[in-house]
């Protein structure tokens, strides 16, 4: 048998690649011809006679919600399961009525001509307008008109309109009114100095106003003088660690000097590396001989004080003791005074039985 040609041979793949098409060409097709059913009205199941979803008779459409709505806005005891009519009935009341001012002749002619569908013979009815939520049904009465001023017709010819609205309905615009938002400039200003600025900055002789990126502690949460010290002791490093990199990044002057509270030890001071190349020595010295004064003298000023106070303390102490003391004299002869009395009121007694 002689062997076919390549051209003549067919590959087993390019059938699977075909019926793999037909099929994907099938689902495309059927996916859009699903696509393109429409949809059946819903009926509720919930409800019994399974009315639309999308009607006011179904309890739980969106229009029936929201009819309930605006009859709770408006004051009024709304039944749990009362159909849209009552709930119309209670929204529409007995109100005073209202009339507008009459239309000419002609205009009501050329409204009635293009509104109005034509009459072959039969007698034309009174429309009423459809009853909503937000209003009652409109009513016409041409015989409490007045006279038009503008034709010489009888005022039993002519027409007036009377609107019943109900006054409950009038307060919701005053419900729905909302406060006025501040201006972009305000919110923005709130948004970053939500937390105050912070306290004793300043740009030269100027102050120099920066945010706070979260709350100060309370004193009452700051603790006793130990859990100050070790606050000090664990967040110092870190912080001239932060101080050592944004001078080495920025190549700015910079220096910090920082003393704890009645701490026993030297100052703190941190020198940036712009700072030490100067040339000029003498003017890091004396930076160093100011802050060393300054907290010098600040730490003296505390000890005075607190041997200050310790000293009117003791004084306390010794007043208050003496104080004590004197009570307790005053209590005695209090003591040795009521029994002399009672011994002289027994005496008496006896002299007055003799």
């Amino acid at each position: 048998m002689a062997p076919t040609s390549p051209s003549k041979r067919q590959s087993p793949c390019k059938k699977a690649t075909k019926t793999s098409n037909v099929s994907k060409n099938s689902s495309s097709t059927s996916k859009t011809t699903s696509a393109t059913k429409k949809r059946s009205p819903q009926h509720c199941k919930q409800c019994p006679d399974r009315p639309l979803r999308a009607s006011l008779l179904c309890i739980h459409s969106k229009a029936y919600n929201a009819l309930k709505r605006a009859v709770a806005a408006a004051g009024i005891d709304c039944p749990e399961r009362a159909s849209a009519v009552e709930l119309e009935a209670l929204l529409s009341g007995p109100t005073p009525t209202a009339q507008q001012p009459v239309m000419p002749d002609t205009v009501a002619s050329s409204t009635s001509s293009h509104n109005e569908p034509p009459n072959y013979g039969v007698p034309s009815t009174p429309r009423r307008a459809p009853a909503s939520p937000m209003s009652s049904p409109m009513h016409v009465n041409p015989e409490s008109s007045p006279p038009n001023p503008f034709t010489a017709t009888t005022p039993s010819s002519t027409r007036s309109y009377t609107i019943q609205i109900n006054p409950r309905l009038l307060q919701l615009d005053e419900l729905q009114t909302l406060t006025p938002s501040p201006p972009p400039d305000m919110y923005k200003e709130r948004k970053k100095a939500a937390y105050g600025h912070i306290e004793g900055l300043g740009r030269g002789s100027l102050a120099w106003e920066v945010p706070r990126l979260r709350p100060l502690p309370e004193p009452e949460d700051i603790g006793s003088k130990e859990q100050c010290s070790h606050r000090y002791r664990r967040g110092l490093p870190r912080l001239v660690n932060c101080l050592e990199m944004f001078s080495a990044s920025t190549g700015c002057w910079l220096y910090f000097a920082a003393l704890r509270l009645g701490g026993h030890s030297g100052f703190q001071h941190f020198t940036s590396r712009r700072l030490l190349e100067e040339p000029d020595h003498t003017l890091l010295d004396e930076l160093h001989r100011s802050a060393a004064c300054t907290f010098s003298s600040l730490q003296l000023a505390y000890r005075a004080d607190t041997q200050k106070l310790a000293q009117e303390n003791h004084n306390k102490d010794g007043i208050i003791a003496a104080r004590e003391a004197e009570n307790e004299e005053l209590r005695a002869r209090n003591e040795a005074m009521a029994c002399e009395l009672h011994e002289k009121s027994a005496l008496l007694v006896r002299l007055q039985e003799l």
